[in-house]
């Protein structure tokens, strides 16, 4: 440090010194904060558009089934899907991890096959299942696409503990997300958190042609597991848990979610009627 006292710019830049403005500190100070700040989790990609044109086609099983798959994913491997041993996922993997006979994993399996979301590969005895690109991705996508991310080893976590019913119920509900509060909503893409219009449960009985018994049944199982949140400040809304899904860039708690929702200052309005 004395050294460079005593000599010119010139000859500091010469010798390999570098010199930072006030305003480049700055700047490199709020990139820090950025990267710091981005989610580091490992995530799936859900396309969403994409995810509405089929989701009608499968069975809330079935939905079940393609959600635990997506958490089955790795970077940049076209689709093929592993286990947490880090093995390829077969289907005798599938059988003897979801409580299914081989018959009924095939079905569904053969399903979702055909609406153009999974394919089955064979060697020998072993039959792999792979994920085409059609609704899930674990990759750069190239293409702009609303996308909801799937953190895979926290919903994986989660499915062990429910059925595939609620998981499926789960899945189906990704595509109401609100993008700036993971509340179920009409309008997902609205920015504006006071102009959403929230939904209720007897709205998802209606907008996904189940049972209101079923609802009721597969919600309390999501709740149980704090994979949904109801929120009864004003009525009932719905919150999807931010660990486990999330339309950000930046990590968010359950709690800034609250906070948003609270600012919000929600009235009856709100609600869809």
């Amino acid at each position: 440090m004395d050294n460079l006292q005593h000599k010119t710019v010139e000859e500091a830049l010469q010798e390999g010194y570098t010199f930072t403005s006030p305003s480049q500190k700055e700047a490199q100070k709020k990139y820090i904060e950025k990267e710091a700040n981005k989610d580091k989790r490992h995530f799936s990609m859900l396309k969403r558009d994409n995810f509405d044109v089929i989701k009608e086609n499968l069975t809330l099983q079935q939905h079940g089934i393609l959600l635990y798959l997506a958490t089955c994913m790795r970077v940049n491997q076209d689709g093929k899907l592993f286990t947490e041993k880090g093995e390829q996922l077969t289907v005798k993997y599938l059988v003897a991890n979801l409580g299914k006979t081989r018959s009924q994993v095939n079905k569904i399996l053969s399903e979702l096959e055909s609406n153009g979301l999974i394919t089955r590969e064979t060697a020998g005895k072993t039959t792999y299942v792979i994920m085409t690109n059609a609704v899930f991705v674990c990759e750069k996508l190239k293409e702009e696409y609303k996308v909801v991310k799937i953190f895979k080893a926290h919903l994986q976590e989660k499915a062990r503990s429910i059925s595939l019913n609620a998981l499926g119920l789960f899945g189906m509900m990704l595509s109401y997300m609100s993008w700036t509060t993971n509340l179920i909503v009409e309008n997902p893409d609205e920015e504006e958190t006071s102009k959403l219009v929230l939904l209720k449960r007897k709205h998802l009985e209606e907008l996904l042609g189940l049972s209101r018994p079923t609802v009721k049944k597969l919600m309390e199982e999501l709740g149980k597991n704090r994979l949904i949140v109801e929120i009864k400040s004003v009525t009932e809304a719905i919150c999807l848990d931010p660990k486990a899904v999330s339309r950000q860039a930046k990590k968010i708690t359950l709690e800034e979610l609250l906070d948003s929702i609270e600012k919000a200052s929600f009235s009856k309005e709100n609600f869809k009627k």
